[in-house]
């Protein structure tokens, strides 16, 4: 017997996958939040070009941590201009070794466009800024696997 599935099938099955941490949008108190995994500049991309789709509510307040390995000069060329408010922190669960310098990142980020974001190491707190800022629009939380999976713990969001 022929145990290929159908394209119908395929299509069922594409259009039911959920992959945590991408592109995932939760509702909690007003505040629309967006994760997404993105951690190098094709990702950035993606995400920035997702962006235009989901017509978020604004203001979009960005929360970025990403590992110093990274690529991370280009992935904020990508994402600041998406973004009204941008807030560097650090990812708790990052092996201290390989996070990245959220205050050099913001030397960067003035350098490229002049404008100063907030620097909040540490990430709870960062989140906490972001809903204050954001109340009825949306906070986009990427950079990392870590940064991610982070945040939706402390805001008590299961990935699944």
């Amino acid at each position: 017997p022929d145990l290929r599935p159908s394209w119908d099938d395929v299509h069922q099955g594409f259009a039911a996958v959920r992959w945590p941490g991408r592109l995932q949008v939760e509702k909690l108190r007003g505040t629309t939040w967006l994760f997404d995994v993105a951690h190098n500049p094709a990702g950035a991309e993606a995400l920035a070009s997702s962006l235009e789709l989901l017509e978020l509510p604004r203001p979009m307040v960005l929360v970025m941590a990403v590992l110093g390995d990274k690529l991370w000069p280009a992935m904020l060329d990508t994402l600041l201009p998406k973004s009204d408010a941008a807030i560097l922190t650090l990812a708790t669960s990052a092996p201290p070794d390989r996070r990245w310098d959220p205050d050099l990142a913001a030397e960067h980020v003035v350098t490229a466009t002049g404008k100063r974001p907030r620097v909040i190491p540490e990430l709870g707190h960062a989140l906490e800024r972001a809903a204050t800022l954001a109340p009825h629009g949306s906070v986009l939380v990427t950079g990392s696997f870590h940064t991610v999976g982070d945040a939706m713990q402390h805001l008590g969001i299961s990935p699944f």
